[in-house]
């Protein structure tokens, strides 16, 4: 868990990251809280008028918690693919959520069974990897399906593998959970961008 006074200051730092792109500026970021000036990953999820417009992130750790938010911030709102790239104008209805992802934690298990039995509902998001290809659902993803065998199976689906591939001694599956917070969760006077320039 990281303090209220990280979310708010990555809160922050995502909704500056969003109108210093919009207006082609850079940030001098300063004041970063200890606790997250190491590695982390995260997904960044962008809202407009309450409508999915972007969703990109990290599953593995491998930079600055801080510099992980800005680069999913970014990616999400203006290079996911499945939607248009925000614009000055969506930017007062946005909403951000940030979703911090614990170190994943690979299953050993000896039947299908047990690995059913390992996952837990509306708690662990999955990885599924082989070879190559790997895919994976978040928590909040529990929300739109029915159950374990289907969440496997689309994580599977995410992977660009056959949807029971998850039975496959080759298939190496992984559990996470995230830490999850918006911006609509603080009053706006807690944003002070003004902090991070």
């Amino acid at each position: 868990m990281i303090s209220e006074e990280s979310k708010k200051f990555l809160l922050n730092l995502a909704r500056k990251t969003l109108e210093n792109e919009l207006q082609n500026k850079e940030s001098n970021i300063e004041n970063i809280p200890d606790e997250i000036k190491t590695k982390g990953a995260c997904f960044v999820l962008i809202k407009v008028d309450e409508e999915e417009r972007g969703c990109i992130g990290t599953l593995f750790a491998h930079q600055e918690l801080s510099m992980n938010v800005i680069e999913n911030t970014k990616t999400a709102a203006f290079d996911d693919q499945r939607f248009p790239p925000l614009t000055s104008e969506d930017l007062k209805n946005t909403e951000i959520e940030i979703s911090i992802i614990s170190p994943p934690k690979l299953l050993t298990y000896d039947s299908e069974k047990e690995i059913l039995g390992l996952i837990e509902k509306n708690k662990h998001g999955v990885i599924i990897k082989q070879g190559i290809r790997i895919g994976s659902l978040l928590p909040r993803e529990w929300s739109k399906i029915k159950d374990k065998l289907q969440f496997l199976e689309s994580v599977c689906t995410i992977a660009r593998l056959d949807k029971d591939a998850w039975r496959s001694p080759n298939t190496e599956i992984s559990i996470y959970e995230t830490e999850t917070f918006s911006d609509n969760m603080f009053n706006k006077n807690d944003i002070k961008q003004d902090e991070l320039i």
